[in-house]
């Protein structure tokens, strides 16, 4: 049956009703903020199946009102469920920050921080105290500042300082000239660089926000589900993990641990340290790994080191190389296959620390700078 122009009409002018009323609802209406916003969906969707049933039954000029009522009323209903769903709209706007706490700091600090919807800074500053600092739109600055919980205590037993920030705040949309997209958010942990307050642990995770984190700690575990990691200091134990982002590293690792990404590159400059931070000892393995990406590292070795490296990719190219300027060399490397190669250099009797690096799909770059030393 053949579509007359007044139904292509109709159904063009009900489309563009559908989307501005959506639209417009979302970006101007409260839903929020109104009770009962889950009964709303289902009054207004029952009424514009009512308007639907009587544009049916009627003719001419009531027909196309009652539809575009009806059209209007599910748009409504639409925008109620999003609502419901954690789904609004809000304008752009220039971004701002705010201070939410200064935490006198002057003892090993232990970190915990879950902020499900935010990039997660943790940085040195000239400060005495640890300040944490949110950035954010400037119309969003408040509600985000009200979803942060922050507590911290010192245990008496130890004197060391626990301090725990948390947000699980659902952003809403943002609405700009061309295209709607979540605001981006940061979170600010300054710790200051000098005295006392240095950072014993800090467990991290963010859903769908960078991490970066620039301090020294003696454990440092990380996960983000969609964003990648930039990790520079010197770590005891590293636990880094993401399923979707790309990882850089760059500092010293005591006691190994474990850094994967699901979908994305690991890249960086590492140290097999001898010794550092506040261990009982050094050695252990370090785990590089992906499943979709390359790997690409430079590594050097305090003297007292003793370092083996292992490298495999099962769809790629795995190469170990001896940087030509780098000091104390003498990598002794094997080649397995294309896919596989090992490696061991540094005195037998010296600390023990291997690198494994591995991926499925992708290439294993591994160049060893020889001997690190200060200044």
């Amino acid at each position: 049956m053949m579509v007359g122009l007044k139904e292509l009409l109709l159904g063009a002018a009900s489309a563009l009703v559908l989307v501005g009323v959506l639209a417009c609802s979302l970006l101007c209406i409260p839903w929020h903020l109104l009770p009962d916003s889950g009964a709303l969906p289902a009054v207004l969707g029952l009424a514009a199946a009512l308007g639907a049933a009587a544009a049916g039954r009627a003719r001419g000029g009531v027909r196309v009102a009652a539809w575009l009522a009806a059209v209007t009323l599910a748009a409504l209903s639409l925008a109620a469920v999003g609502s419901t769903l954690g789904f609004r709209v809000v304008p752009n706007s220039p971004y701002a920050s705010a201070t939410l706490a200064d935490v006198p700091c002057d003892s090993p600090l232990i970190l915990n921080v879950t902020a499900v919807p935010f990039h997660v800074n943790v940085q040195p500053w000239g400060g005495e105290g640890v300040s944490v600092v949110i950035e954010a739109p400037s119309n969003l600055v408040e509600e985000v500042e009200r979803s942060v919980t922050i507590s911290h205590a010192v245990d008496p037993s130890d004197g060391i300082l626990h301090l725990r920030i948390q947000s699980e705040y659902r952003r809403p949309i943002a609405i700009g000239w061309l295209a709607l997209s979540p605001p981006e958010l940061t979170l600010r942990v300054m710790v200051p660089w000098a005295g006392g307050c240095r950072v014993l642990r800090a467990y991290i995770y963010t859903v769908s926000g960078d991490v970066a984190v620039r301090v020294d700690v003696d454990l440092l575990s990380v996960q983000s589900v969609h964003g990648s990691l930039n990790l520079s200091g010197d770590f005891g134990v590293l636990e880094a993990e993401t399923v979707s982002g790309g990882v850089f590293l760059s500092g010293g690792v005591l006691r190994g641990g474990t850094v994967r990404s699901t979908s994305g590159d690991v890249r960086g400059e590492v140290l097999a340290a001898a010794g550092a931070l506040g261990s009982a000892g050094a050695g252990g393995t370090l785990y590089l790994s992906t499943t979709s990406g390359d790997i690409e590292v430079e590594i050097s070795r305090e003297e007292d080191v003793h370092l083996e490296i292992y490298a495999s990719t099962t769809s790629g190219r795995a190469t170990l190389m001896e940087d030509g300027g780098g000091s104390g060399g003498g990598l002794d490397v094997a080649v397995i296959s294309e896919g596989e190669v090992r490696g061991s250099v540094g005195p037998p009797g010296g600390r023990e620390f291997r690198l494994v690096a591995e991926t499925t799909s992708g290439d294993v770059t591994i160049r060893y700078a020889g001997v690190w030393r200060a200044g």
